[in-house]
Formats: C-alpha cells, sequence, structure tokens
C-alpha cells in the first residue's frame, strides 16, 4: 500500500477535522506500469471488445473506496467516487484527462455487490473478469467493468436535470461539477472532500 499511496491519486474524506474516508486511483501511466497491467492478458475479455482500440487510449484504474462505517457511507462512498471520475475525466486535472476508467469488484468467493448500483449509474460496463490467486486467501474472481468519459458525463448529465434529494446530497458533497453545482444550485459543504496527490 504505502508504494500505491506514493504514485496513486488520492482523495480524503475530510469530517470534522479527521479523516473519514478515500479513494485511491491510478493514472494512465502508473496503471501501465503497474503488476495488474502485466497480468492484462490474462484476463477474460469479452469477445466484442475492440481491445487494440480501448488499450491505446488513456486509461485510469479505480483501486479503492472506503468510508468508515457510520458515517452515511453510502452518500459520502458516493460523493468521494463521483470526485475521483470527475478528476479522472477532467481535462484541467494535474494527471491529465483520461478516456477510460477501469475498476473491478469481486465476484468470487463472495459477490461484492455494494458498488454494482453505483457503477450502472455513471454507465460503467462489465467487460471480462480476471482469476487471481493470493497466498493468504486463495482465489478471486473479479468481475471488469469500464467507465467511458463520453458515458459518465451523459449520465451525469442526466442525473443533474433530475436530482432527487439523495443525488443533491451526493452532488453537493462531491463538490467536483461546478457546472451541476449551479444547475442544481447545491451550496458548498461545510465538511469538503480534500484532494490530495501522494
Amino acid at each position: 500500500y504505502q508504494r500505491l499511496l506514493e504514485v496513486g491519486l488520492v482523495w480524503i474524506l475530510e469530517l470534522d477535522g479527521e479523516a473519514a474516508g478515500f479513494t485511491l486511483c491510478l493514472a494512465d501511466p502508473v496503471l501501465r506500469a503497474s503488476p495488474l497491467w502485466a497480468r492484462r492478458h490474462e484476463a477474460q475479455w469479452s469477445p466484442a471488445l475492440p481491445m487494440e482500440a480501448l488499450l491505446s487510449r488513456r486509461i485510469a484504474y479505480f483501486d479503492q473506496l472506503a468510508v468508515l462505517p457510520g458515517l452515511r457511507s453510502r452518500l459520502w462512498g458516493a460523493a468521494l467516487a463521483l470526485r475521483a471520475l470527475d478528476e479522472l475525466f477532467d481535462p484541467q486535472a494535474p494527471a491529465g484527462e483520461h478516456d477510460l476508467v477501469l475498476t473491478t469488484t469481486v465476484i468470487e468467493p463472495i459477490v461484492n455487490a455494494a458498488a454494482l448500483p453505483y457503477l450502472a449509474r455513471v454507465g460503467a460496463q462489465r467487460i471480462g473478469t480476471l482469476d487471481e490467486r493470493y497466498p493468504a486467501v486463495g482465489r478471486v474472481v473479479s468481475a471488469l467493468h469500464l467507465i467511458d468519459a463520453g458515458a459518465y458525463r451523459q449520465h451525469i448529465g442526466a442525473l443533474a436535470r433530475r436530482p432527487g434529494p439523495a443525488t443533491r446530497r451526493v452532488l453537493a458533497g462531491a463538490r467536483s461539477l461546478p457546472e451541476l453545482g449551479r444547475l442544481l444550485g447545491s451550496p458548498k459543504p461545510a465538511a469538503p472532500v480534500q484532494p490530495e496527490t501522494a
């Protein structure tokens, strides 16, 4: 984890001066130098995918998202994820604009479905699986999901046009889409999400 923190893009959720959650993402050059990228040929990709074309684009990897339990984790988790994705797709961001974001969800030996509704809301598509073995855990199979920048912007735009109370809270918490903030009239929260690039 120390190495990931040194090279990754980290966003810290700070509430009342305390760290309450984080996201960890890898920008394109870091992803391409990672062990995950070295194992890309081991993945079982969807046969319909134009892999050569996809792999030639700028791809970020959304590695981790965590929020302390008991802190309305669904709200703050969604806000953190939105903030990270907005940064990854922003042409003005220090890490540069990405065309695609890759992420994974565990499907064996357990199914971690917590992120699936959120992934669907931001236009993610399941594009394959990765079968891995870890010494302390054994076999772990993950679903691979891909978020396209255009699909992401389209889904976020649709949410902005028809925001419910929960969406308003998430967008206000994310503070990452000023144009949506203007559309929604969302105030900036007292406890903002603070970016840190490690």
